[in-house]
């Protein structure tokens, strides 16, 4: 027979030949597998939905052998939750199957491999200190150093331009200095230097730690129309010198201001709050449904994301988490 519907009746007849026909009997024919289902899975790797033969018996089969049924309805629509977020990369097989038995083919939907990151979240703690400010002006007028610097710094006089300034102990100081220049040294700033140095007691000498005709501090000056200056930030404890030199000949016998701004903030203590409660990971990419239970950093160390630990550095205090990975529960 071929495939489709047919109809069967019967008729029984007597020695009379009379008799009746009997209800029709139906018969369907179906040897022809369904097509092989269509099917989506969900962003978030929680649930299939598809198209497949209407009525038809719908099996998915997820990593390990696991097989999960639903059942297309009328109009061949199909959904199916999962026990299980799909959501590292997994095969999943989705076949239909017809009243008659017969199997479609078989349709792969490989999962998305959805990412698991942390940010940096801030939390504000209403910290109080004891450190203070302070701002402290020095300026001095004299000869200008004339010469390489080697020379110039071991023949200091009474008459020459410097300014000294301390930054307490355990403080920090930013410094703006202003060297000005007076007559022909005005078409000389090209050549104008500052001199920044620090008293080694342990020496018993003064290192230069910035010399602005070397290196990278040449970026740091500044030419004005009248002189040069120089801005620097984060000065530890410690005896300062400044000192400004020009490079050129033609400078001998001139004379220059120098004129140092010091802004220090003094060491203190930190007092206040030091627990915030709250998700330090508040804006973590997840999928929608995990946990995320630990944090591993560089070192391979495993921590559980509530015992985040505070670490305290000047007037700020923060929680940091370098390289890290995290362990989902789904």
């Amino acid at each position: 027979m071929t495939e489709g519907s047919h109809a069967f009746t019967a008729t029984a007849t007597n020695a009379n030949g009379t008799g009746s026909v009997s209800s029709a009997a139906t018969v369907i024919v179906d040897t022809l597998a369904p097509g092989t289902p269509s099917g989506t899975l969900s962003a978030d790797g929680g649930s299939l939905s598809g198209q497949a033969e209407a009525n038809s018996t719908v099996t998915v089969t997820l990593v390990g052998g696991v097989t999960l049924t639903t059942t297309a309805g009328s109009n061949g629509a199909w959904s199916l939750t999962l026990p299980t977020k799909q959501i590292e990369g997994q095969l999943i097989n989705v076949t239909a199957t017809d009243a008659a038995g017969n199997a479609s083919g078989t349709l792969g939907i490989t999962a998305p491999v959805l990412p698991l990151a942390a940010r940096d979240n801030i939390t504000s703690l209403d910290l109080t200190s004891t450190a203070v400010t302070s701002t402290q002006n020095y300026s001095d007028y004299g000869l200008l150093l004339v010469g390489a610097l080697g020379n110039v710094a071991s023949v200091l006089g009474n008459d020459t331009a410097q300014v000294e300034f301390t930054i307490a102990e355990g403080g920090t100081g930013d410094v703006t200095i202003d060297a000005a220049a007076t007559g022909i040294v005005l078409s000389l700033l090209s050549t104008q230097e500052i001199v920044v140095q620090r008293y080694d007691t342990s020496l018993g000498a003064w290192t230069t730690i910035v010399n602005t005709a070397v290196g990278d501090f040449a970026n740091l000056l500044t030419l004005t129309g009248s002189g040069v200056t120089l801005n620097l930030s984060g000065l530890g404890e410690g005896q300062y010198r400044v000192l400004t030199y020009n490079t050129s000949l033609l400078a001998t016998g001139s004379y220059t201001s120098l004129d140092v701004d010091v802004h220090q903030t003094s060491a203190g203590i930190i007092s206040g709050p030091t627990i915030s409660t709250g998700n330090v990971m508040a804006d973590d990419t997840a999928p929608t449904g995990t946990t995320v239970t630990a944090i591993t950093n560089a070192n391979g160390v495993s921590t559980p994301v509530a015992r985040a630990a505070w670490i305290s550095r000047g007037n700020t205090a923060r929680c940091t988490l370098i390289r890290m990975a995290v362990t989902p529960t789904r």
